[in-house]
């Protein structure tokens, strides 16, 4: 993980950027505190340049991403899960133990 301030980052953006191995994360700080990471994919392949990578317009073909810091609030839309898959224990709905004198 590397941490650079703001204004180190606009004046080495792109050298920035081809230094992160697969993976790796760029923090980007202003008066201490964190305002951006750019976080490389991990399937990017060592030593290739964005130059010589195939065109990045197509979506999911970024390079990196920028993320915010995690929100206060909550942001999540209703349906957002809906293609998440989710495990339950197959005794879920199994009556609990403690309860067993009150279901006599």
């Amino acid at each position: 993980m590397t941490i650079v301030t703001i204004e180190d980052a606009q004046a080495n953006l792109k050298e920035l950027i081809h230094q992160l191995s697969p993976g790796e994360e760029l923090i980007i700080t202003e008066n201490q505190q964190t305002v951006a990471k750019l976080v490389s994919p991990v399937s990017m392949k060592p030593g290739l340049r964005p130059a010589d990578e195939p065109d990045q317009t197509e979506p999911g073909n970024a390079k990196a991403f920028v993320s915010k810091p995690t929100p206060t609030s909550w942001p999540c839309e209703p349906g957002t899960a809906k293609d998440t898959k989710h495990w339950m224990a197959p005794d879920f709905d199994a009556p609990l133990d403690d309860f067993s004198e009150y279901m006599e």
